[in-house]
């Protein structure tokens, strides 16, 4: 199994473990992750048993393996959930989501039931009461309140099925 190049290595299988490789086809590092997905801005996703955090190319572990979901960087910022999968006792509870810099540090600290990615400085996210775009400060630059979420299935965000009919 592997992914396609980006920033000058790709994600490759080997004997059940990931790592990647450079152009050349030599190991960057030996194979050792769950998973490990594709570079972007000098981090990757590595997953150890469930759960996610980020390497450098040399697949040294720069960002702790400490993450329900881990996602690719954009503009500096990467999406983390904090969660532990468990169920929750409000919408509240669930926001679990927030942005790390490449560093780990976070910039946004989790207050989110989801997030896209930042482009053009302006990420969109979901919140206890609606949708927003946030700045890369985590600042409201617009809002709607129209996510009537009822009874809230805190694990899919999906309601109930009696609620679908």
């Amino acid at each position: 199994m592997a992914g396609p190049f980006r920033e000058g290595l790709a994600r490759v299988a080997r004997g059940g473990r990931w790592g990647h490789i450079r152009r050349s086809g030599e190991f960057a590092y030996e194979p050792k992750f769950d998973m490990a997905l594709e570079f972007s801005e000098g981090r990757a996703v590595v997953k150890i048993g469930k759960r996610q955090g980020y390497i450098n190319p040399a697949g040294d572990i720069v960002v702790p393996v400490a993450y329900r979901y881990a996602h690719a960087f954009s503009e500096g910022l990467a999406k983390v959930n904090t969660g532990t999968g468990e169920a929750h006792t409000s919408v509240a509870a669930s926001c679990e989501t927030g942005f790390i810099n490449t560093k780990g540090e976070f910039v946004i600290p989790p207050r989110f039931l989801a997030a896209g990615n930042f482009r053009g400085g302006l990420c969109l996210v979901k919140t206890e009461k609606g949708i927003a775009y946030i700045d890369r400060l985590g600042n409201c630059i617009w809002s709607s309140g129209w996510v009537d979420i009822g009874t809230h299935d805190p694990l899919h965000l999906y309601p109930p099925e009696s609620e679908l009919a």
